[in-house]
């Protein structure tokens, strides 16, 4: 009899699975990639997400300590690393991720934003540390601007990109220092390049 409630209760636990936010940057040049040995944690180019294969990983936990934001751990049970996955199952078929999804103060957002490309080396030269966030807050665009569309447009930018860049999952005035008024009033150069900043999901491309 504690054998057949053992096997219930063994099924019961592998019905179940839960989301754990422990996000990872998905970094451009990611250190937990160039860090390991196998080739198990790879980049995927044609969204940017970065995952462990589970079939090459050996377990060496080089990738662990290669992380700069400690979002790469190690599972003692399975022998292999792991990772956030930037939910990549759900955004294939349209779906948020869990963490952005279920944020009561929507401090995470996952969407397309447009940002002035001419100024992301000056937003990330700020003197002081403290002044990242409103430096970076300031290249983000105003998807809604005739000024924004036009220069999109000239950059390529489809018009698809563009009214989902119109729908965003926060308001225009948290983009804002100091919050403003209904109607978005975000700065930016009117003759500069306006490129699409987005994380979408896809399948394995290389390293």
């Amino acid at each position: 009899m504690k054998k057949v409630s053992d096997e219930v209760r063994l099924k019961l636990e592998e019905t179940f699975m839960f989301y754990l936010p422990r996000i990872c940057e998905h970094c451009l040049n990611p250190s937990c990639v160039a860090s390991c040995p196998s080739g198990a944690m790879y980049k995927r180019s044609e969204d940017g997400i970065v995952l462990v294969d589970q079939d090459r990983c050996r377990g060496w936990r080089m990738c662990v300590s290669g992380c700069p934001y400690k979002k790469v751990y190690f599972n003692h049970k399975t022998g292999k690393a792991e990772k956030c996955t930037l939910c990549y199952p759900r955004m294939e078929v349209g779906l948020p991720t869990i963490c952005s999804e279920t944020c009561v103060g929507r401090l995470r957002y996952l969407g397309l934003v447009l940002y002035d490309v001419d100024r992301v080396l000056q937003a990330a030269s700020v003197e002081n540390d403290t002044d990242l966030y409103e430096a970076q807050r300031r290249i983000l665009l105003d998807a809604c601007d005739p000024e924004v569309i036009a220069a999109a447009r000239a950059a390529g930018i489809s018009q698809e990109w563009i009214e989902a860049a119109q729908r965003p999952g926060v308001c225009a005035d948290q983009y804002l220092p100091g919050g403003a008024a209904v109607a978005p009033g975000i700065p930016h150069d009117a003759d500069g390049l306006v490129h699409p900043a987005t994380v979408a999901g896809g399948r394995r491309g290389q390293p």
